[in-house]
């Protein structure tokens, strides 16, 4: 289960009634929330600066625009064509290992009926 993400306002709460004084136990009981969260809240202000959750992008993505557009060319003019030779055009021609992402986006086009 994927842990519940705070609102801001709550978090600014949060870090004023700790900047006013109370402690994290007194806290979490008028907020209704536990103390460790109290504490990660107030901790994380203090190492960072933000109240405010960054964006996670995640892993970058391997392949560029224009290798997508090249694969789906590829595709759409051969349709008879497997994966496999378009990954071996694809590695000669940008020297790239693409084995997965080349099937997903070779099979994006394809109307299952």
């Amino acid at each position: 289960m994927a842990p519940k993400e705070l609102s801001e306002d709550l978090k600014k709460v949060i870090f004023n009634l700790h900047k006013n004084g109370l402690r994290y136990k007194i806290i979490g009981k008028r907020i209704h929330i536990s103390v460790n969260t109290v504490a990660k809240v107030t901790q994380k202000y203090k190492a960072t600066g933000w109240l405010i959750d960054k964006h996670r992008p995640g892993r970058s993505s391997i392949l560029s625009v224009r290798d997508i557009c090249h694969i789906q060319r590829c595709a759409m003019n051969v349709r008879r064509r497997t994966a496999s030779p378009l990954v071996q055009e694809m590695s000669s021609v940008s020297g790239k290992s693409v084995r997965k992402c080349e099937k997903r986006i070779m099979f994006s086009h394809v109307e299952w009926r």
